[in-house]
């Protein structure tokens, strides 16, 4: 522990001799070139420079996102080192720093925080159809115990929408089209009314045939979003918002593990016919919500409350890791914030209060032929068996906090901060229905692909039924914290430290009612931040060490005599540190460079699997590559009235795995994937034309794995990143 400790330090203190002797060379740097520009971000909950924030937050304009083709948050990794998306076709779940979760069931929830215009979001799957219209995503990376909270062990991703402007008529549309029939059109208008109100509307329409030659792996999405703004006084605002996405097509489907085997192709994984009858896939997700903020200038401080409700409705049938799954899952969503900021002499507060209420309506059956002996999987003739799996789930959620921040300005140039966050959470499965159809024998022919006989509900008298019901809550609480000093070594030039925890609450276990822990860490961080050369190169080093306790991992067992299920476990002890480093440079008015660069080494301890048949030794979380490396770099040429933009980007990996079981079959190999633009514009005029690749190389990656269930050794399946996609795009603004 001391010798990574020390290691840490000295990486701190070279970062530091670093920055100090590049402001040397600033003093006497001509003033020549084109300043970058700066970002506000909201990140600590007021408004604020990005290169004042003192701690690991990266911004990325909403410009940024459009000419980046970084249409939804499976992409985002691509613009933030140290961040990945494991991705099972429906719902997106980040990583941060290797901390994050495939909990893909609603009894268990995400490890990064997911904001939507200030609004949290608990299921991933709102996230997918809110990358349109934004100003900007603001992704924190560490704990966010204290102004965050709930579910924020590794960090944040916070999605912001362009919000109405008074007194302004104005507008834009985006459209691009490419191979796989690829089609999208996004936009937005502003319209005044009045003096002292403004709406914004903004919609989205995507879609592309399958990328698997079997069908799967296509998108058919559509959302709208509209914002009213009312500002009857200089001391009162008030924000109305309503949003609706649709999520069709067929979805995606995973595939065997390693790559080629069980007679798939290994040279090309998406020439995929393993699944023989897709006709039955589908996803029909409908997700809507309302949400308001008002703002209320008191004179002595600040008020802003956030009240929201949010509905999910989701109804899929797929094909995972050998077996049919049909979900519905109905969600009800509400929360409320209040928090109120100001100033106090030489102190910066906020004080606040949150609450958080939802409801999952899950209903799920699972076709399974696993277990039955000499069966082709997925097709079976007279004599084989099958096993049916099925889940009826009522799951209540509570979550309760208030929470309060000070930042003490000791100097002009020195600032300490302190926060805590006291969070009270409940978890329940009331009730919790599980059921197995055992597997029988001499049936008549079966395909699955056409519907399957499960009962709704079970027939608690069929003899070939076994049930196991629970009725089980679990209550949790925490007592977050963060201190932090900073110093401004110079205008331009910020140091910071800070020890952080976070937390995220435990819950309760599908069919056997098992509670597992909630888990914690705690997060040393050092930092700078500066901006050189006349605000022409900008840099920030972030360094970290973290305690990480009883990580949350969810995955699919067989566990005797109940059948099938969804178990979480703890892993008790592990620790993740590294360094970060970012770099945007202006070397003249003509060329943009940028890069980021993320170091990470992690250890998850030993820890065993929940059926106690397997223990295993300590390796690196999962989706957590020692190297992760953003380039970027654009020029712009001048031909008279015209300009010419084009852009290279380029997202370098090393390798990593994708289960949490280490195995062989779920190891991805470094690689390197490449995006290129070119932009044509008039240098006076309202619209572009351009033309994309991204994925250049064609790369396959493995996003997600998992194993699947089963009596026996397990066996892997996993889900594909986008193949090599190319076109156009145009747009035009007023």
């Amino acid at each position: 522990m001391q010798a990574l400790k020390s290691r840490i330090l000295h990486a701190s203190s070279l970062a530091l001799a670093s920055f100090v002797a590049v402001n040397a060379a600033h003093a006497a740097a001509p003033a020549a070139g084109t300043q970058l520009g700066e970002i506000v971000v909201t990140a600590q909950k007021r408004s604020e420079l990005l290169s004042r924030v003192p701690a690991a937050v990266v911004a990325i304009s909403g410009e940024k996102l459009a000419a980046s083709g970084i249409s939804d948050i499976r992409t985002l990794d691509t613009a933030v080192a140290g961040v990945m998306f494991s991705s099972n076709g429906t719902v997106a779940s980040p990583s941060i720093r290797g901390i994050g979760s495939t909990q893909y069931s609603p009894l268990g929830g995400p490890a990064v925080g997911m904001n939507i215009d200030g609004v949290p979001i608990d299921g991933m799957v709102a996230a997918n159809g809110a990358f349109y219209d934004l100003e900007r995503v603001e992704v924190m990376k560490g704990p966010q115990g204290t102004l965050y909270g709930r579910n924020s062990t590794a960090g944040v991703v916070n999605i912001v929408s362009k919000q109405p402007v008074l007194d302004q008529y104005t507008g834009d549309i985006n459209t691009e089209f490419g191979n796989y029939s690829s089609r999208r059109v996004d936009g937005g208008v502003n319209i005044p009314l009045g003096a002292t109100a403004a709406l914004r509307i903004a919609g989205l329409y995507a879609a592309h045939d399958a990328y698997m030659s079997n069908g799967y792996d296509d998108a058919n999405d559509a959302a709208a979003r509209a914002q009213l703004l009312f500002k009857p006084m200089r001391q009162f605002t008030l924000l109305v918002g309503l949003d609706y996405f649709h999520q069709g097509g067929r979805g995606a489907a995973d595939v065997p593990l390693p790559l080629g085997s069980r007679g798939t192709v290994a040279s090309n994984p998406y020439e995929q016919n393993y699944y023989p009858n897709p006709s039955d896939a589908k996803q029909d997700n409908r997700i809507w919500g309302v949400h308001a903020e008002a703002t209320a200038d008191l004179g002595f401080g600040t008020l802003v409350v956030i009240p929201s409700y949010r509905e999910l409705d989701r109804d899929q049938v797929s094909y995972q890791g050998s077996f049919r799954s049909a979900v519905r899952d109905y969600d009800r969503q509400t929360s409320l914030e209040a928090r109120l900021s100001g100033r106090t002499g030489p102190a910066e507060w906020i004080l606040g209060a949150y609450l958080y209420g939802d409801l999952h309506h899950y209903d799920a059956d699972y076709v399974n032929p696993s277990s039955c002996a000499g069966a082709q999987l997925l097709q079976y003739a007279a004599g084989d068996c099958l096993t049916i799996n099925g889940q009826r789930s009522r799951l209540p959620s509570q979550s309760e906090a208030a929470f309060g921040q000070v930042t003490y300005n000791v100097t002009d140039r020195a600032r300490l901060t302190a926060g805590l966050r006291y969070t009270e959470d409940r978890r329940s499965a009331k009730p919790n229905l599980d059921y197995t159809l055992y597997p029988f024998v001499g049936g008549p022919p079966i395909v699955v692909g056409s519907p399957i006989p499960a009962p709704q509900p079970p027939d608690l008298s069929n003899p070939l039924v076994g049930i196991v019901s629970e009725n089980a809550t679990g209550k949790f609480n925490n007592l977050s914290y963060k201190v932090g000093a900073e110093y401004d070594l110079a205008s331009h030039i910020l140091l910071y430290v800070n020890i952080s925890s976070g937390y995220k609450a435990g819950g309760v276990n599908d069919g056997n009612a098992t509670l597992y822990k909630p888990e914690t860490l705690l997060s040393y961080e050092a930092g700078v931040r500066a901006q050189l050369f006349e605000n022409k190169l900008r840099l920030h080093v972030n360094t970290f060490y973290w305690d990480y306790r009883n990580h949350q991992e969810g995955g699919v067992y067989y566990v005797p005599p109940i059948g099938v299920l969804y178990q979480i476990t703890n892993i008790p002890k592990g620790r993740i540190y590294g360094v970060d480093l970012e770099a945007d440079w202006r070397p003249t008015a003509f060329d943009a460079l940028g890069g980021q660069i993320s170091y990470l080494e992690s250890d998850t301890g030993p820890f065993s699997l929940p059926t106690g048949a397997q223990s295993l030794t300590g390796h690196p979380y999962i989706n957590s590559p020692k190297w992760t490396v953003n380039l970027n770099y654009s020029h712009r040429f001048e031909f008279g009235d015209w300009l010419v933009e084009p852009a290279v980007e380029t997202h370098i990996v090393s390798s990593y795995n994708t289960d949490f079981r280490f195995d062989p079959a779920t190891h991805q190999d470094g690689y390197h994937k490449t995006d290129l633009n070119v932009t044509f514009r008039p240098r006076q005029g309202h619209w572009y034309v351009g033309a994309f690749v991204r994925n250049l190389e064609n790369k396959v990656v493995i996003t997600a794995a998992q194993a699947a269930p089963g009596q026996g050794a397990p066996q892997y399946w996993g889900y594909l990143s986008d193949p090599r996609t190319y076109g156009v795009r145009l747009g035009a603004s007023f």
